[in-house]
């Protein structure tokens, strides 16, 4: 789990500044390469629009409005994401992913974000032979 982060790339959706600034700092002292902060859902797909992103957090409500079009634009893109919420094991959707609920440590959270790489499908391997070539 100690470098579950190194050299990730992350964004982190959440619109209490605080809170943001706090993952911020637990992510990047745990090795992360950069992140991204979005207080809105239009923030938020504005920066996955303009950047690659290897892992994202990603709050369910952001200012009164769910965030469920960033949880589907993830997936599209294929980015592991972890669902944070203050509304506790209430959520259910099924754009939930792996979910942490508010308050939450931040060794909570490297330890959800590490389960949440670990739970991940690897990527296709394009070399391999169920994957042939063009």
């Amino acid at each position: 789990m100690a470098n579950s982060l190194l050299g990730k790339k992350l964004l982190i959706v959440e619109d209490e500044e605080l809170l943001a600034m706090a993952v911020e700092d637990g992510v990047l002292y745990a090795g992360a390469a950069s992140v991204e902060i979005a207080g809105t859902v239009g923030q938020a797909l504005d920066a996955l629009s303009e950047h690659a992103f290897d892992l994202a957090i990603v709050d369910v409500s952001l200012k009164g409005q769910h965030s469920w079009p960033v949880a589907e634009e993830l997936r599209r893109r294929n980015v592991p994401y972890l669902t944070v919420t203050g509304y506790g094991d209430m959520v259910d959707h099924e754009l939930v992913n792996k979910l942490l609920t508010k308050p939450y440590s931040i060794d909570g959270l490297l330890e959800a974000l590490a389960d949440l790489q670990t739970d991940a499908p690897s990527p296709p391997n394009p070399a391999h032979p169920a994957n042939p070539g063009p």
